[in-house]
C-alpha cells in the first residue's frame, strides 16, 4: 500500500496576509518577493552559515516587518489548484 506525504501549510506571518506556506518557508511566495533582495540575501546567508540563531531569527523578523501592509491587501493569490487563466 502507498503512503502519501501530509505536508502541512502554515499561515504567512506578514500582517494581513491570508495564504499559507510550506513549512520550510519564511513566509508565503509572494511576501517573499515584496522583501528587499539586500534582506533576503541576508536570511539566506545566515540560514546557511548561523541558522536558527538569535541573529537568523532577527533577520527573519526584519524581513517580516518589510512587507508593505498594502501590499497584501490587494493581492489575488492562485494557488496550485487554480486553473490557469482562460482554461
Amino acid at each position: 500500500m502507498k503512503t502519501q506525504c501530509i505536508r502541512a501549510n502554515y499561515n504567512c506571518p506578514v500582517l494581513g496576509c491570508r495564504h499559507k506556506r510550506k513549512p520550510n518557508q519564511v513566509m508565503c511566495r509572494w511576501c517573499w518577493y515584496q522583501v528587499p533582495e539586500e534582506l533576503q540575501a541576508r536570511v539566506w546567508n545566515l540560514f546557511a552559515t548561523a541558522r536558527y540563531s538569535s541573529e537568523h531569527r532577527a533577520a527573519i523578523e526584519q524581513a517580516i516587518a518589510a512587507v508593505p501592509p498594502a501590499a497584501t491587501e490587494k493581492r489575488t493569490h492562485r494557488t496550485s489548484t487554480d486553473a490557469p487563466a482562460g482554461a
